[in-house]
């Protein structure tokens, strides 16, 4: 087997892995809903076999993930969102409510600037469905939690 191939089974098997943590589901469930043997789960994950197309389509069907998602070879692509994901449902509801207003308004503000800036058609960006007017002067939102709130005084 030439390295190249030994490189893509080992990054299928982590992308696997980590969609399967992120999915909060065992090797054990995961091979029992994809009709094989847990060892062969774990053995896929550490990328020491190669699974079928026809296991992966059914590994990314249950996980509920393109089969494309599997293949990244940047593991920060997948593992970065999976990570961000466990790290934003461990924050106490209102950080938590905190961060998402604030992505919601930088994604909001990133999508007006990619629309008006003529190098992306605006029809094929996705409605954000935001009612909220941003006002690009104001630095802490109305929901910032108060620790926060302290921590923006200080740092001006």
């Amino acid at each position: 087997m030439n390295k190249g191939t030994s490189d893509i089974q080992q990054q299928l098997g982590r992308n696997i892995a980590t969609a399967r943590k992120s999915a909060k589901m065992t090797q054990e469930r995961l091979a029992e809903l994809v009709d094989l043997q847990t060892l062969s789960i774990s053995r896929i994950e550490r990328g020491s076999v190669a699974p079928s197309l026809a296991t992966i389509s059914k590994i990314a069907n249950v996980l509920d993930v393109p089969v494309s998602t599997l293949f990244l070879m940047s593991p920060s692509s997948t593992a970065i969102a999976y990570n961000l994901i466990d790290v934003l449902e461990s924050l106490p509801e209102g950080y938590r409510s905190f961060v998402y207003s604030q992505v919601r308004e930088w994604c909001y503000v990133l999508t007006k600037a990619l629309a008006s800036s003529g190098k992306v058609d605006a029809e094929a960006l996705p409605s954000l469905n935001y009612s909220a007017t941003i006002n690009p002067d104001v630095t802490v939102h109305q929901s910032t939690p108060a620790y926060a709130k302290g921590k923006m005084k200080q740092s001006k």
